[in-house]
């Protein structure tokens, strides 16, 4: 009876507390053993999930971050862009984040790798130790030969296409490489190389949600020879604000037929030939070096007239106008002129460039007006843009996400174009710029500035590209 009574109480106590199953004989009996099992468990401390996907996150390769994990969820898409997070993943694995400068003097050109990681003291992670030397002097040049230009792809291979000339032949030749391994192939040159003047050159790895090997690669050129057109090969739409058009020789290098081809399509209207037909801005973007903005499968260059941007799609050759953010700020002419004593002195009153921002497209706006400040805008909704139209301030949502005084230490600086720049956005808090004769890391959530490098007296940066890659020897 007693049992009974004992075996009833115990019942009792499980229903009313864990709601478990009666137990037998056999786990009562080890009931006492497993008291102080369960106690210490109890004692444990559990993880927060966050943590856990952070210490997951930041050990996996740079391409399944970038090609998968980023796609998984928005809350693992935000982390993996913050600059923290960046940082620690390029301390966990073997990964090179940074930019190669590109130098020109008077006789010569030189290269210099800069890193934020190795820059950061607070960092919890041991500095690791310095990435292989990383420059272009391992590409097979006579001493006839110089590279006359570079273009940097945003794939975590860090591809680099680079155009070589002769001063005997006159010919261009081409070179894909990837200067974190050393690697590099020749690839035939385009079709009249010498006769068409290049106007755009980019580099885009494709097929990265898989490891290819070979490496799945295309190259896009865009070269033209300009001329007046009628009106009647014009849109109506656009004849108000377009006066000229040009037609583009788009020719796609694709690395799985190792050959050019011309994109035989026309856009925008109703005249086909076998050239693209585009919106007259195409023909006064950046310099030929600027291999653009890539983001949602399209490069993006900021025109020449700061007015727009012009978007070409890398499959089809489908083209968009973007509107640049609508501010009064932004609505200032391109330059001012100041009367003094001695005359008028000629200066910019901004500075744009287009950069990407967590995976969307991105503008970074320095102004000058008696103060230096820097913007940070995002395009919202891309995919709400139409393509082969014009998309104009009524219809484009730009967010500003903020404005930072950088303050009264630069406020004589008076030549932006000359002595002070923003070169590139490496996370949303930190942007790579030049000020006067030095290259600083700038973080605007905590007011730091941290000196990258030194120019070197006589040499002037002809162009930043950004390198995120692995070291893995890559099939090209």
């Amino acid at each position: 009876m007693k049992n009974n009574k004992k075996r009833a109480s115990y019942l009792i106590s499980v229903e009313e507390g864990d709601h478990e199953e009666p137990v037998n004989k056999k786990s009562r009996s080890l009931e006492s053993c497993n008291t102080s099992a369960s106690s210490t468990t109890m004692q444990q401390v559990v993880l927060p999930r966050d943590l856990i996907i952070n210490e997951i996150l930041t050990r996996v390769s740079l391409q399944l971050l970038v090609c998968q994990c980023r796609l998984v969820c928005k809350d693992w898409q935000r982390l993996t862009y913050e600059s923290n997070f960046i940082l620690t993943h390029s301390q966990r694995t073997p990964t090179i984040s940074g930019y190669l400068l590109w130098m020109v003097g008077e006789r010569d050109q030189i290269y210099k790798f800069v890193s934020f990681v190795n820059h950061d003291d607070q960092s919890p992670q041991p500095i690791p130790p310095p990435p292989p030397p990383l420059d272009l002097d391992f590409l097979p040049l006579t001493p006839e030969e110089k590279l006359s230009g570079i273009v940097s792809s945003s794939s975590p291979h860090g591809l680099f296409l680079c155009s070589v000339s002769s001063r005997i032949s006159f010919q261009t030749s081409f070179y894909v490489c990837k200067p974190a391994t050393r690697e590099w192939r020749k690839i035939p040159s385009p079709r009249d190389t010498n006769d068409l003047e290049t106007l755009k050159i980019s580099i885009v790895v494709l097929s990265q949600q898989q490891q290819c090997d070979p490496l799945h690669y295309k190259i896009i050129r865009l070269g033209t020879t300009t001329r007046r057109c009628s009106e009647m090969m014009i849109n109506a739409k656009f004849r108000n604000s377009i006066n000229y058009c040009y037609h583009l020789d788009c020719e796609i290098f694709d690395s799985n037929n190792w050959e050019w081809k011309t994109l035989n399509s026309s856009v925008g209207n109703d005249h086909h030939d076998e050239q693209l037909l585009l919106p007259s801005c195409f023909n006064s973007t950046t310099a030929t070096s600027d291999p653009g903005v890539l983001v949602h499968g399209a490069v993006h260059w900021l025109s020449f007239n700061e007015c727009e941007i012009c978007a070409l799609n890398i499959n089809n050759g489908n083209w968009k106008i973007i509107a640049l953010p609508r501010d009064e700020q932004l609505r200032n002419e391109m330059h001012d002129y100041v009367s003094r004593d001695h005359g008028a002195d000629y200066i910019y009153a901004h500075q744009m460039r287009l950069v990407e921002c967590e995976g969307e497209l991105g503008l970074l706006y320095l102004g000058f007006n008696k103060r230096l400040t820097l913007e940070l805008w995002v395009l919202k909704d891309y995919s709400h843009y139409h393509w082969n139209v014009i998309n104009d301030v009524e219809t484009i949502t730009w967010n500003k996400i903020y404005l930072i005084d950088l303050g009264p230490g630069y406020g004589k600086i008076s030549r932006l174009d000359l002595n002070c720049s923003v070169l590139q956005l490496y996370t949303k808090d930190i942007v790579l710029m030049k000020i006067e004769d030095e290259v600083i890391w700038y973080n605007h959530k905590t007011g730091i500035r941290t000196l990258a490098y030194k120019i070197p007296s006589g040499y002037w940066i002809q162009n930043v590209h950004p390198i995120h890659s692995d070291l893995l020897p890559c099939n090209m």
